[in-house]
């Protein structure tokens, strides 16, 4: 931990102990009240995995379609052992939408 960390660490603490809410600690102990928020929250997400700044993008597998497949009225698409049913009636922006869903969980 910096020195930064650590001073504002012992007073994330006092704080806690003072009874006071942070408005009441940061006023009595003339501590800037975005400073205090920004170091709290700072310490309590420090340990927390940061999101890649470029994440590896989902793969996609090529499709080879035989002559029986492309005369189906139903495409079956399995992903993680989920079934996902696509028809010619199917509502393409509900599909869109499941879509993005997978990727964003991918």
């Amino acid at each position: 931990m910096t020195e930064k960390q650590e001073y504002w660490s012992a007073i994330i603490e006092q704080w806690s102990a003072s009874g006071m809410t942070q408005v009441e600690y940061c006023k009595k102990n003339d501590i800037k009240l975005k400073s205090f928020y920004t170091w709290k929250w700072q310490l309590n997400n420090k340990d927390k995995p940061k999101a890649e700044a470029n994440p590896v993008p989902p793969k996609f597998v090529a499709l080879a379609l035989d002559e029986k497949v492309r005369d189906s009225s139903t495409i079956t698409i399995t992903v993680h052992g989920a079934d996902i049913h696509y028809r010619k009636d199917t509502n393409d922006t509900l599909f869109l939408e499941l879509v993005k869903l997978l990727k964003e969980t991918a």
